[in-house]
């Protein structure tokens, strides 16, 4: 899976005029023009590179991507997949 530039640029765009990684801070600008699955994966991504202090430009930013995914403790899908089971357990639907 990669980032793509489509969704790099948008980031990048938010990062500048935000200078923050955090995307409660940066998503705001940019979300409206994601999907939903989309959303759930750079909010995780951008919260892992908050968190651990990762930053990327464009010579960089698919390797960064690549080093979230890899990143044993950062499991978004997994994470995601156990929430919709549990919700459906309980009854609701997503």
């Amino acid at each position: 899976m990669k980032l793509g530039s489509r969704l790099y640029y948008m980031i990048g765009d938010a990062l500048k005029q935000t200078g923050s990684y955090n995307p409660d801070d940066t998503m705001p600008i940019f979300e409206e023009g994601l999907t939903a699955e989309e959303y759930k994966m750079i909010h995780a991504f951008l919260s892992w590179c908050d968190k651990n202090h990762k930053t990327f430009g464009r010579a960089n930013y698919e390797q960064v991507f690549a080093e979230w995914l890899d990143s044993p403790d950062e499991d978004w899908l997994e994470r995601d997949n156990d929430r919709k089971i549990r919700r459906a357990e309980q009854g609701y639907a997503e």
